[in-house]
């Protein structure tokens, strides 16, 4: 895991998997110093994103957590909140579609479904 701190004394993690593909992308609140390779506890988290990548490095799922409480580092499944999912061509080097998830309507229970794919 890889941390940086800006000029405000804000901490950004950065988590990465035996691969070298980036997994988790996490802000603490100011103050607060990560430690190595271990989740800050949940009140000390202010923004977490995590990325799926297929086998060659595309970010194939990017979530933007709106509740961290279950999300484990590296588990990309984990946590709840919206999401935008690319799918690439056979031989994965461009986007054949964008699938993005997210709440339209107010019930954030379920998130609604939005595909494009005329690019």
């Amino acid at each position: 895991m890889k941390h940086a701190k800006d000029a405000d004394n804000n901490w950004t993690l950065n988590r990465f998997d035996a691969q070298g593909f980036l997994t988790d992308t996490l802000r603490t609140r100011n103050g607060v110093t990560p430690v190595a390779d271990t989740r800050p506890a949940t009140a000390d988290i202010v923004a977490w994103t995590q990325i799926q990548a297929d086998s060659v490095g595309n970010p194939i799922q990017t979530r933007s957590l709106r509740d961290w409480t279950t999300a484990t580092l590296g588990a990309p499944t984990t946590g709840v909140g919206p999401s935008l999912e690319t799918a690439y061509d056979v031989n994965k080097l461009n986007p054949a579609s964008l699938t993005r998830r997210g709440d339209k309507d107010g019930t954030p229970a379920t998130l609604e479904t939005d595909v494009y794919s005329d690019f």
